[in-house]
């Protein structure tokens, strides 16, 4: 593993560290948290969607993947993210 390449998966490590704790936070001091319900589970599940992509993309390999495999795996993310927030929302 390059240099480069091993310092792009740190990052998007520390991203999905990140993105971690501001679902945490979410859930248990946001001061929309005890207003609107809706509004911080379909944050958080936008979240989570988002770290589906980057693990699948850079844990996976679908980075280096064939284009079909990638747009298929974003279709699903994109499918199956929307539903999950139009669902919750309803």
């Amino acid at each position: 593993m390059s240099a480069s390449s091993q310092q792009h998966v740190t990052i998007v490590w520390l991203s999905l560290v990140l993105a971690t704790c501001a679902t945490w936070w979410l859930s248990t001091s946001h001061p929309f948290s005890a207003t609107s319900e809706h509004l911080t589970s379909s944050i958080a599940i936008a979240i989570a969607f988002i770290k589906v992509y980057y693990i699948g993309m850079d844990f996976m390999e679908l980075r280096g993947a064939s284009r079909v495999l990638r747009r298929i795996f974003m279709a699903w993310i994109g499918l199956t993210g929307g539903a999950a927030i139009a669902l919750y929302a309803i």
